[in-house]
């Protein structure tokens, strides 16, 4: 799908493909969006969106290769605010340049779950970058924009400084980048982790799109990238303002994304936790409706993910919890009545869900433990094969008398 972004006067254009969590795809100067078709085919396969912009001045966007970086800067700013979800930014080369200073601006770091730097840094060699630039058809060493972006490396440099979102370089393995540049950038960008793609040179999404496609794999499953684009949907959803035992509900939902996390749950089941309720519970409303709503969700945690959200908030929990220890475990829809039947996978989800959510509600309500403490307590030593050792140590312990 092509999508058309209006700004400063010009029409940018970009192509959307896949459904899920979004990845925004920055070219390199003298490229064009369809340099990224490889790598945004294989984020689709993978249950990942993702949107490749034509940079300004090239392809079909309007503008010229000549305007200022500041105004390549507020393009992608302008495509940022056009995403549902926290995208994970990446930038080759100019696109690179242009994303450090889009999102060191002010509070526009909240609009992006991870930044990836393609073979490009805030303060390049500027002797290296003109002659790379210059063994190109048509020597572009010199053009203005060059000249601008080189000129400006104190500002680059100040910019990097301010990002405190998950990082990572990917670095081609022919690219004339030298290990001082990267090191340079690791000491400014504490959290920045590098990633090397063989077989590639300047132009790694050119030269390597499996390669680089893998590390962008990677790298937007990683917990960090993870946790901050759902913190951004429990932000909107009004989750940090909803008041809940321990606090409030944001508090509430990361705890059991982390129980679940160091009880060495699948990624999968971390997010689900993390965002159980969404569509609202037998015991607690939708938290805003407005979001509540599957294609949204989807830009914000995996379909598998989404499933066992569906599926936890939909569980009536006397019938269903009883079927969970039997050869046919099932959902009980607590609006329709309906079975839907759960395979072993879906299942050991909702058990681990279900025990560590309510072990943290009850850890911060005492009212609730007198009432519904010792029945729970029962029925999660029910499940006990199903929880990993951990949990079941945990549980063992679990005063509720």
């Amino acid at each position: 799908m092509t999508l058309s972004i209006q700004t400063d006067g010009i029409v940018l254009r970009a192509d959307a493909m896949g459904t899920g969590p979004e990845a925004v795809l920055l070219h390199a100067g003298g490229e064009r969006r369809q340099v990224w078709q490889p790598v945004a085919q294989r984020l689709a396969d993978h249950g990942f969106a993702s949107i490749a912009m034509d940079m300004r001045g090239h392809g079909e966007s309007g503008g010229s290769r000549d305007d200022s970086i500041f105004r390549h800067a507020a393009d992608v700013r302008a495509l940022l605010e056009t995403c549902g979800g926290r995208p994970v930014v990446v930038g080759a080369s100019l696109g690179g340049f242009a994303a450090i200073l889009a999102l060191a601006e002010d509070d526009r770091q909240t609009h992006a779950a991870g930044l990836v730097l393609v073979d490009v840094v805030p303060d390049p060699e500027p002797k290296r970058v003109r002659a790379f630039l210059n063994r190109l058809p048509g020597g572009l060493g010199d053009l203005p924009l060059v000249t601008e972006i080189l000129e400006h490396a104190e500002i680059f440099r100040t910019a990097a400084h301010r990002l405190t979102l998950p990082m990572m370089l990917v670095r081609g393995a022919r690219s004339a980048m030298t290990d001082d540049e990267i090191e340079r950038l690791g000491t400014a960008v504490s959290q920045l982790r590098v990633a090397t793609v063989e077989g590639a040179g300047h132009l790694v999404a050119h030269d390597a799109p499996e390669g680089l496609s893998a590390e962008l794999l990677s790298f937007l499953l990683e917990d960090a990238v993870r946790d901050r684009r759902i913190d951004r949907y429990i932000a909107l959803a009004g989750g940090r303002d909803l008041l809940h035992p321990g606090g409030t509900l944001a508090k509430h939902l990361h705890r059991v994304g982390d129980t679940l996390r160091r009880w060495g749950e699948d990624p999968v089941v971390v997010d689900a936790g993390r965002l159980h309720a969404a569509y609202g519970t037998q015991g607690f409303g939708v938290p805003n409706a407005e979001l509540a709503t599957r294609d949204h969700l989807l830009r914000f945690v995996s379909g598998n993910a989404e499933r066992l959200i569906d599926l936890y908030c939909r569980c009536d929990p006397q019938p269903s919890y009883a079927s969970w220890n039997g050869n046919t475990p099932i959902v009980i829809d607590r609006d329709g009545g309906n079975s839907i039947s759960l395979n072993d996978d879906e299942r050991h989800a909702l058990i681990v869900i279900t025990v560590a959510n309510e072990m943290d509600v009850l850890q911060h309500d005492c009212k609730l433990v007198q009432q519904h403490g010792a029945a729970l307590k029962r029925i999660f030593m029910s499940w006990r094969p199903w929880l990993p050792a951990i949990a079941q140590a945990e549980l063992d312990a679990w005063n509720v008398a």
